[in-house]
Parts: structure tokens; sequence; C-alpha cells
């Protein structure tokens, strides 16, 4: 479409305050008055200033400011599905679910030097998805943007999420119709300051120094997943991935050291890399032939 500067003056100002509050004041939840900056302006421009007002929430769903929209629902019960449809988009769904899960989870681990407990995490993965699948709601991951902010302000301990759950419930049961007078390019800008805090540029360095093909990798899933779909983006990626490190432990790679052990010259193996069953008859190998 056609660019409309009262949007994109919107969101760059937007932008460009709260990436520059995050980079040289970080520790601090700055998305929250952000947001209510953003609600003020958007309330203040839908009643005095329509000339200034960009897209709200509410222009789009505007049963959230007449409360209209029930919590809970049961519209998508309906034969019109063929199971099949539903089958393989619940696979889809649950292997993303699960993978985006771990991957957030670990990657918090790295940051705050913490250890996550893989069992419960997928335990509450799962029973969460089956009540809001139940009840209507979409299906529910562990988000890496969200994680990214619970990190960068500074929330290192799992009463975070719970935290986050009551506020959402909140914003839902009571404040929905004030939170839709938020403009979206408020919403796009808060959304792109934290993906672009999310982009490991260090590890994309290393990976360029170290191993070449990891950062080819990366750049592919990224591509797919931008431009094609998330799902096959994780998809092929850990394909490809797994594939890749199949062929890697195939090949035990042996450096070997002439040494001296009680007065007899011998010679020492050491294998760099596990010693497993895919690769042993390649590390015998490499062996017997010195």
């Amino acid at each position: 479409g056609d660019t409309q500067p009262l949007e994109f003056t919107t969101f760059f100002i937007f932008f460009a305050v709260l990436f520059s509050l995050m980079k040289f004041l970080p520790g601090r939840p700055w998305i929250i008055p952000i947001a209510i900056s953003g609600i003020i302006y958007g309330g203040i421009s839908y009643k005095w200033l329509p000339e200034w007002k960009p897209t709200l929430l509410e222009d789009l769903y505007p049963e959230m400011m007449k409360g209209e929209e029930s919590i809970v629902h049961f519209k998508y019960w309906s034969n019109d599905i063929p199971w099949s449809a539903v089958a393989f988009g619940s696979l889809e769904v649950a292997f993303v679910a699960v993978l985006e899960t771990l991957i957030s989870a670990r990657i918090a681990d790295k940051i705050t030097w913490t250890r996550f407990d893989t069992s419960k995490e997928v335990f509450g993965l799962s029973i969460a998805n089956m009540i809001t699948g139940l009840l209507g709601g979409a299906p529910c991951t562990g988000v890496l943007v969200r994680t990214s902010v619970n990190i960068s302000s500074g929330a290192t301990d799992k009463v975070s999420q719970f935290v986050n759950a009551i506020v959402v419930l909140a914003v839902v049961v009571i404040l929905l119709p004030v939170f839709s007078f938020i403009p979206m390019p408020v919403i796009a800008a808060i959304l792109i300051v934290s993906s672009i805090r999310l982009i490991p540029l260090k590890m994309m360095g290393y990976f360029y120094e170290v191993d070449a093909f990891d950062l080819g990798i990366l750049l592919f899933t990224t591509f797919v997943c931008v431009f094609m779909d998330g799902a096959l983006g994780l998809i092929a990626g850990s394909f490809i991935s797994m594939l890749r490190n199949a062929v890697n432990t195939t090949h035990g790679l042996v450096h070997f050291h002439k040494c001296e052990v009680n007065g007899k010259l011998c010679l020492k193996a050491e294998l760099e890399g596990n010693l497993n069953f895919i690769n042993a008859q390649d590390v015998e190998v490499h062996i017997i032939s010195q």
C-alpha cells in the first residue's frame, strides 16, 4: 500500500524514543510508559484532534470498545472443517509451540544463568493449550519477544510470567476499552524494537568466523520464517541442522600424540567430541590404521 505520513511519523517517533531508552538506559520497563503515552495520545486525538488521529486498535476491532466480544466462546465448534485439516494443523502448532518454548527457555537460561525443567515446561505448555483450545482461544507458546522484554526489564524469576498473566487478565476484563485507544503505529514500534533486540549480532559474527555453514542455516531459517511461514521455517531449519549433526557424528576426529609411559614409547589417541554408536566404527578404523 501507499505510505501514510501520519502513521509513519507516529511510528518513527515512538520507535526512536523507545529504542534510545532501551539502549542507553537498559534494565527498566520502558515499554509500559511508551504504551501509556500511546494510549493518551490516541485518546486525545480520538476525542479532540481527529485530523491527527492515527489508526487505533479500536478502529480495527470496534467490538473491543463496546465490550461486545466474549472472552470465552465456542464459535469454532463446527463440522465444516475436515478432521484431516484439524489434525495436520494441530501437529504443526504443537511442533512450533514446543520448539519455540524450549528455545525461549534456553535463551533465558543463558542470559540469566538459571536452569529450566524441560518436562515441567512442556507439561505446563500442554495443559495451557488444552484449556485455551477448549475455550476457543489461540495457541500459546513461550514467546521470544516477551521473554526478551522480561529479561531486559530485570525479570529473572518464573514469577514474572505469572505477573504477566495477571496483568493481561486485568487488561482484558477491566481495561480493554481504555487499551483500545492505543495507536497501531505504537504497537508496531514496540514489536519492532523488541524484535531488533533479539537479533544475535555477536553470535552471527561468531558463526561467520568459526562455522559459516551454521550462519547459512540461521539466515535460511530467517528468510523462510519472514517471507513464507514461521512454522515451515522452524521445521526446515531444524531438519537441516539435524542432518548436518548426523553427518558430523558419523566421523570421529581422533588426534594422536606420542608419549612415554614407564620408559616405553606409546601412542596416545584423543577423541574430539563424543564417542557414540554412530561414529564408533570410524574411530576404531582411525586407531587401527595408526
